[in-house]
């Protein structure tokens, strides 16, 4: 799929702001107070990206009993 290239994708980010989910909560009360807007600077960003790198993803997105490719 071109569109979902590395190089594509940089092309057509550029401009948009960044977008940081944090799923954490089960409750809609809870997710609306825990819902808003900060700026970060680009060192904020970057200390984000190296802490991130350090962990890798395990295990399935979806729990086994859940269809796939539906």
């Amino acid at each position: 799929m071109p569109c979902y290239q590395p190089k594509q994708f940089r092309e057509k980010r550029s401009g948009m702001p960044t977008t940081l989910l944090i799923c954490d909560a089960t409750a809609a009360e809870v997710r609306n107070e825990n819902d808003g807007t900060v700026e970060l600077n680009d060192a904020e960003l970057e200390e984000m990206e190296t802490i991130l790198a350090q962990f890798s993803s395990v295990g399935g997105r979806y729990p086994y009993h859940v269809p796939k490719n539906t």
